[in-house]
């Protein structure tokens, strides 16, 4: 009666420690919190920030010189949006279409979307 009683309690005591560890699907609209700013998935600021980095004049150099980002961060940036061939409008382009996606990308965290989002403000996206 005492096993029963100890694995019972065991039982119980693991199905909690796994609920607790299940995975939780993040919210689709998200806010990302960069240095105390909040960009939310579809406000205007998002929408000017992705526009700017889709654009034709958004280039390796302009992410590198004048924004300024760490060069490989812009680099991954670029040959994310830009695909396999490397070349910008091409059929095999991947435009940004998310903060979360840019987050996604390698070497690209909460300071670089912080920084691309202030240059995006400035300059009119």
């Amino acid at each position: 009666m005492q096993y029963r009683v100890q694995i019972s309690l065991f039982i119980l005591a693991l199905s909690f420690i796994l609920s607790a560890c299940g995975e939780k699907q993040a919210p689709t609209n998200h806010p990302l919190n960069t240095s105390n700013i909040v960009l939310v998935e579809g406000s205007p600021e998002a929408i000017g920030l992705l526009a700017f980095l889709n654009h034709v004049s958004t280039t390796y150099e302009v992410l590198d010189l004048r924004v300024p980002l760490n060069s490989r961060a812009a680099e991954h940036i670029i040959s994310h949006r830009n695909g396999k061939d490397g070349d910008f409008a091409s059929s095999d382009d991947n435009p940004i279409t998310s903060i979360a996606e840019l987050d996604s990308i390698e070497l690209v965290g909460p300071i670089t979307i912080q920084k691309l989002r202030t240059f995006a403000m400035n300059n009119g996206w």
